[in-house]
């Protein structure tokens, strides 16, 4: 594909916003990713280098998504995931739950298993995954 065909698909637009809200104070999103001072890795300043490590495991309706919402854009740090996941790996989420331990949570409760057997299988306390599966409870740094 070439290059302007990169930039028009949804994986190039994807790219161009994950750089603006990191780089851009004017994005109306830059205060929660460039002003909490997430960046892009050298690497990935390339749209050609970001679509190298990222475009084999895109699919359509997938959101990019970093697994430590503390870390930087990287290809280490960095997935494609469905908006809900995503969702939950935010920073108002208890500081217990995110990342992976959330998504298992998730995963176990959409398969019906309750709140209290999550919280004994995952070693957290039953309202912690009820509030962090829920999204009441608002993670500060």
């Amino acid at each position: 594909m070439s290059m302007t065909g990169r930039r028009s698909h949804t994986l190039g637009r994807r790219w161009a916003d994950m750089l603006r809200r990191c780089a851009n104070p004017a994005h109306a999103r830059w205060e929660r990713y460039g002003g909490r001072g997430i960046k892009v890795c050298q690497r990935w300043l390339s749209l050609d280098n970001f679509w190298d490590d990222m475009a084999d495991s895109w699919e359509q309706g997938l959101v990019l998504d970093r697994i430590d919402n503390d870390g930087d854009y990287t290809p280490e740090n960095c997935r494609w995931t469905t908006y809900s996941i995503s969702n939950y790996n935010r920073c108002y989420t208890p500081w217990l739950m995110k990342g992976e331990v959330l998504a298992k949570a998730i995963e176990l409760r959409s398969s019906g298993m309750s709140y209290r057997a999550i919280g004994e299988e995952l070693g957290i306390a039953k309202t912690t995954v009820q509030q962090a599966i829920k999204r009441e409870v608002c993670y500060q740094n």
